[in-house]
């Protein structure tokens, strides 16, 4: 008896500084027509966390470094985000800690209090099985935590993971439209200062790049708290056949027919 609203997938996914599409702008006749940008491999790590009652949570950032101070410097991120980084901005075990210990966590206890439910009402997380998440010590952590886990089988995301079949696709095209319209406009503004096309030169150097990133990471998680992306949200657990489950629409067999991918 886990009500939705204590049911939430956490997934991890890839961000870009620089997510340029397949256009360019070039003089006509041209025989070869370079895209600035398209091997540029810098990114950081999400964790999105979203519920099966439609929520998307401030999520988890990691940035690469080992300091805050490859952090982006003078953004206001709203309430609830956990900002962190190590040398290779990849989710661990300790990433995950944080992950539970600073979103979803706190956002159970409060949910709890909400719908005023006794300190005993268990949650679910369903989540993959990248081994930084189900160390016998987050098994334990979320144990003590009275957390229920729910992992989805390797190479089966794309069936029953619901931020892979819908949020996750949404936001990077969210994140591509943004720097889309900043590469755009900062082409535009030196081409009306008078600039020549081989002359314009549009700056993705980090201290440019990632604040304004920052900033597009905030829109997108304002997009997806409205009802449009509550519903981008919820379609990904309809597609994962999970809403099925809950309203008792699907019946699974008494045996469990994915027990051999856990083991």
């Amino acid at each position: 008896n886990i009500p939705p609203e204590l049911v939430v997938n956490a997934d991890q996914t890839p961000s870009s500084y620089v997510s340029v599409g397949k256009r360019t702008m070039d003089l006509r006749g041209s025989r070869t027509v370079a895209i600035k940008g398209l091997s540029d491999k810098r990114n950081i790590t999400l964790t999105f966390v979203i519920t099966l009652s439609g929520s998307f949570l401030p999520f988890q950032i990691i940035y690469a470094g080992k300091t805050k101070a490859s952090q982006p410097r003078d953004v206001q991120f709203p309430a609830g985000f956990c900002l962190t980084q190590n040398p290779t901005h990849w989710s661990n075990e300790e990433e995950t800690f944080k992950l539970v210990r600073e979103i979803i966590h706190p956002y159970f206890v409060k949910k709890q209090i909400e719908l005023r439910l006794p300190e005993s009402q268990k949650a679910l997380i369903v989540w993959d099985v990248f081994k930084g998440q189900m160390t016998p010590a987050v098994k334990r952590e979320l144990r003590c935590l009275n957390i229920e886990l729910a992992p989805v089988p390797a190479n089966m995301t794309h069936f029953f993971q619901p931020l892979d079949l819908t949020v996750n696709a949404s936001a990077k095209k969210f994140m591509r439209r943004k720097f889309i319209t900043y590469y755009s406009s900062e082409i535009k503004s030196q081409l009306d200062s008078g600039k020549e096309l081989d002359d314009i030169d549009v700056d993705f150097r980090l201290s440019k790049i990632k604040p304004l990133h920052a900033q597009w990471l905030i829109d997108m998680y304002n997009f997806f708290t409205t009802k449009r992306g509550s519903q981008i949200v919820l379609k990904g657990w309809k597609k994962a056949g999970i809403v099925d489950l809950f309203n008792e629409e699907l019946i699974l067999p008494p045996e469990n027919p994915y027990e051999k991918f856990y083991s």
